[in-house]
């Protein structure tokens, strides 16, 4: 049973002619792997092409009991965008288990409903990352207190973005919240 997937940079692939994975085949492969048995997804890469396709990927395979997503982009040449469609299915399927996130210099919706269907849904979250700019001004994540629930297991939030969020708000819904880095 696969509890973990991780596609890192440096990585053999799996044909030596192969110029990366998804010249290869791999999300043909990652497609026989049961969701149900994945906990774990980490995907680092420097090529916003292959980041898009690890977004539909991730979307449409599922993973109903995945706790730990983990997006890096390695280049600061190029920011992937993961646009509020694809955000939101990858939430709808894995959020009610997920417990941490992390998206490094990947953009990400800055509205403020789909960040607050993201903490309806993400009850179990301890840990979020968020490391992205955006080239253009955005408004701020307004988070309203009636729309959240309680949230005791977020522990540990990293808000290193150019896109402001409702501290207020997520700090009385989360009594156990300690956060790390806020640069706004």
């Amino acid at each position: 049973m696969w509890h973990t997937i991780a596609v890192k940079p440096g990585q053999l692939w799996p044909c030596r002619k192969s110029h990366s994975l998804f010249d290869s085949g791999c999300l043909e492969w990652l497609s026989f792997i049961r969701p149900q048995s994945v906990r774990y997804f980490e995907y680092q890469g420097n090529q916003p092409r292959y980041h898009h396709q690890m977004f539909r990927f991730l979307k449409d395979a599922g993973y109903p009991r995945l706790q730990s997503i983990k997006l890096v982009n390695n280049s600061i040449a190029s920011l992937p965008i993961l646009n509020r469609v694809n955000f939101e299915t990858i939430i709808r399927n894995c959020g009610s288990y997920l417990e941490e996130l992390e998206l490094s210099r990947v953009a990400l919706p800055s509205d403020s409903p789909t960040w607050i269907y993201f903490f309806q849904t993400c009850t179990r979250l301890t840990r979020l990352t968020c490391r992205f700019r955006l080239a253009y001004n955005v408004a701020p994540i307004q988070l309203q207190s009636h729309a959240l629930p309680a949230l005791p297991s977020f522990t540990y939030l990293c808000w290193d973005t150019n896109v402001p969020i409702s501290l207020d708000v997520l700090l009385t819904k989360s009594p156990n919240l300690h956060i790390e880095s806020i640069a706004s």
